[in-house]
């Protein structure tokens, strides 16, 4: 599960206060819902969420949390809005190829459908 993948439903179960509300409208099953934000707070090591029988609420790192993430949702929104789907490519020398190009390939091609990543790479000829 990639970074950007686990931002938006953890900030829409904030806005709509309900992880079966923020599944519905994410067209994800809850149990996902919830585990894309138990993501999240594995990988940072910290509790966002106070969660009990009256419901949700942030904590204090949280609140910090769900408004950068919703300046980074707005962002790439924006981008998207304003640019046109496409092509794009990138161009490396040969020894880059390797792990190098595994995380924007995963980055760029899984993150939204609009975009196509490819590489180019240079043919060099040694005499």
């Amino acid at each position: 599960m990639d970074r950007f993948t686990t931002l938006q439903p953890f900030v829409r179960v904030m806005e709509t206060g309900s992880f079966s509300k923020a599944a519905n409208d994410l067209g994800l099953t809850q149990p996902t819902v919830t585990k894309h934000v138990s993501t999240i707070e594995h990988r940072l090591g910290v509790r966002l969420l106070n969660r009990n029988s009256r419901g949700i609420s942030l904590t204090e790192i949280g609140s910090l949390y769900f408004e950068r993430c919703k300046v980074v949702l707005r962002e790439v929104e924006a981008a998207l809005a304003h640019g046109r789907p496409g092509c794009i490519s990138l161009c490396a020398w040969r020894r880059f190829e390797g792990e190098w190009w595994q995380g924007p390939r995963v980055a760029l091609g899984n993150s939204h459908d609009a975009f196509m990543a490819g590489m180019v790479l240079p043919r060099l000829t040694f005499r």
